[in-house]
């Protein structure tokens, strides 16, 4: 029986979508012009796109089978900007055989 090894999502939008949402944070934090708050629509969107890829990357952990399950899964879930990197490093390293 063949494992899965491969991410849900093809690997550069994974990584593509995992630099974005490291990124955005510091966008809201340090909110050049008041265009980024999550007071405005921008903000707002940015909240949402970093949550949606945060849903990706538990989804894929969830379903892949690797070491440590519950471990990744709070690892996403407590620092999602650099847990999806280091995620997207380890994941044929952590696929059990």
């Amino acid at each position: 029986m063949k494992r899965n090894t491969d991410l849900t999502l093809p690997a550069p939008i994974a990584w593509t979508l995992a630099l974005i949402t490291a990124f955005l944070p510091f966008l809201i934090i340090f909110n050049p012009s008041d265009k980024w708050s999550l007071t405005g629509e921008i903000g707002i969107a940015c909240l949402a796109i970093m949550v949606l890829v945060l849903i990706l990357f538990i989804a894929d952990a969830i379903t892949s089978n690797i070491r440590n399950k519950p471990l990744w899964i709070l690892f996403l879930l407590l620092f999602p900007s650099i847990a999806q990197i280091v995620y997207l490093i380890l994941k044929k390293k952590i696929m059990m055989t």
